[in-house]
């Protein structure tokens, strides 16, 4: 199913999610939902190369934080 704005839909070995952004007011549990897009998978990277701080940055409890905000 592909909806005009769509990135196309998770793999079959991926997790997505929305997460809550509140500076911007998205809550993933409102109406509509809105929020960050974050993603989880056997097939998502593991870290940066060379660059652990940006992993920590982004990387929460095995999440990866885009910084997307989607719906």
């Amino acid at each position: 199913m592909s909806l005009v704005g769509t990135v196309g839909v998770a793999s079959t070995y991926s997790e997505v999610r929305l997460e809550e952004a509140p500076e911007l007011g998205y809550d993933p549990l409102g109406t509509p939902s809105r929020g960050e897009i974050c993603v989880r998978g056997k097939t998502l990277f593991s870290e940066y190369y060379k660059n652990p701080e940006l992993t920590k940055e982004v990387m929460v409890d095995g999440w990866f934080h885009t910084g997307i905000l989607g719906r």
